[in-house]
């Protein structure tokens, strides 16, 4: 069904397969290492086609929108074309895990030393929807205690962070 490699699945609530990693073709159509499937028979959707990257892990957010990581982190509609959603964390390297808590918040782990400009080294938390004048990451880097207490506060443009106190 893909011409090469596939590394990562998610499925939506609707059935909607989508596919992430390193193909040029899946599911009848050319689609670059992004696609949305059909449940029901496997062909990619013949509208939802974003700008697609080599992809390592995708996570649905239940809210209409999914978050890819791998060569480029970004968040696309699940529905129409696939628009990408103004959030990117510019990572200064690869990401190659995700994840989001109940709160929304998004966890990227990998081979970066910097995300939205601040130093952070293999792991961050950034809200799910970043504000354009400034971008919040979480957590201070991958040496944090998860038994430390944490510090909700509110960035200028009014987005959730929290900071580790020890």
């Amino acid at each position: 069904m893909a011409n090469d490699e596939v590394g990562s699945l998610a499925i939506d609530v609707d059935g909607s397969v989508y596919v992430g990693g390193f193909f040029g073709s899946i599911g009848g159509a050319n689609r670059t290492s992004l696609a949305k499937l059909s449940g029901t028979n496997g062909a990619a959707d013949a509208i939802w086609s974003p700008f697609g990257c080599a992809v390592t892990s995708l996570i649905l957010d239940g809210n209409g929108a999914l978050f890819t990581d791998g060569w480029c982190t970004q968040k696309i509609s699940t529905t129409g074309a696939g628009a990408r959603i103004g959030w990117n964390p510019l990572p200064n390297g690869e990401v190659t895990a995700l994840a989001l808590d109940a709160s929304g918040s998004v966890y990227l782990g990998g081979s970066f030393t910097v995300v939205a400009g601040q130093p952070r080294s293999g792991l961050a938390a950034v809200p799910p929807n970043l504000c354009q004048k400034r971008r919040s990451p979480l957590i201070n880097n991958a040496a944090w205690d998860v038994t430390a207490g944490i510090v909700p506060r509110r960035n200028a443009c009014g987005s959730i962070f929290v900071t580790r106190i020890e």
